[in-house]
């Protein structure tokens, strides 16, 4: 009997490069958008509603993409790579706090990290509701096959 695809080796890989991929473009265009002179990114600000918003969807998303990178290349529990993707995400938006001070035209905010750490947290929350809502699905297709733990 042959396995689902999705236990498969080829599964695993594609999945693994899928998040990865995304992690790093997540990484690579979120510091490429904010180490441009302010003027060139306006447009996306206002866009998504303002500074702050922007900052926390961007980090929002960023959560998401390093926790489910972290989770399936290393095979952690989701608290562990919840942690883990959390600290890449948040030192990310370090980064760029500390770079944009040498950036004529941006400007240094603590308040961009603070709305980084939100979008950090709301993903966290969503992430946390989603495993659980799957769990659960889980448990109540086992219980309905007739089939034991």
């Amino acid at each position: 009997m042959t396995s689902p695809f999705w236990r498969t080796k080829t599964y695993r890989f594609l999945s693994q490069a899928f998040w990865l991929v995304g992690a790093i473009a997540w990484t690579a265009v979120v510091l490429d958008l904010a180490l441009q002179p302010a003027g060139k990114t306006g447009w996306l600000v206002k866009l998504l509603g303002g500074d702050k918003v922007t900052h926390g969807l961007a980090f929002a998303v960023g959560e998401v993409v390093w926790v489910k990178s972290v989770e399936t290349i290393l095979r952690l529990r989701r608290l562990a790579a919840s942690i883990i993707g959390s600290l890449i995400a948040l030192a990310v938006g370090a980064a760029i706090e500390l770079l944009q001070r040498n950036i004529p035209t941006r400007t240094s905010d603590y308040r961009d990290f603070l709305a980084d750490l939100v979008g950090v947290l709301l993903a966290l929350g969503l992430l946390s509701i989603i495993a659980a809502r799957h769990a659960s699905r889980t448990s109540a297709e086992i219980d309905s096959h007739g089939i034991t733990k």
